[in-house]
């Protein structure tokens, strides 16, 4: 199990200063904050992409922005794609 500390928002909306731990093993992740349980999800039924703005996890008709201070190393225990998908394109000189 890999733990993170991280931030929860919502889509369209200013960042939550909401912060929260996440915990992902193997097949799952739980978000908690302050010891009490916030979130589940199996990784196999939510749908996670990683955004300039964070990861966004969409489940449960419902979608969260997760913001970690390492997103290379959660991309990779999330078994997603290590770059943003929403990446403005770089300009040529």
């Amino acid at each position: 199990m890999s733990s993170f500390d991280g931030r929860l928002g919502l889509p369209g909306q200013p960042r939550l200063p909401f912060r929260v731990e996440i915990d992902v093993s193997g097949a799952s992740m739980t978000l908690t904050a302050g010891g009490t349980w916030v979130a589940d999800w199996r990784l196999d039924e939510a749908a996670i992409a990683r955004h300039a703005d964070g990861f966004h996890v969409t489940a449960d008709d419902e979608e969260l922005i997760i913001s970690v201070a390492d997103p290379t190393q959660f991309a990779l225990e999330l078994g997603i794609s290590e770059q943003p998908t929403d990446r403005a394109p770089s300009s040529a000189a």
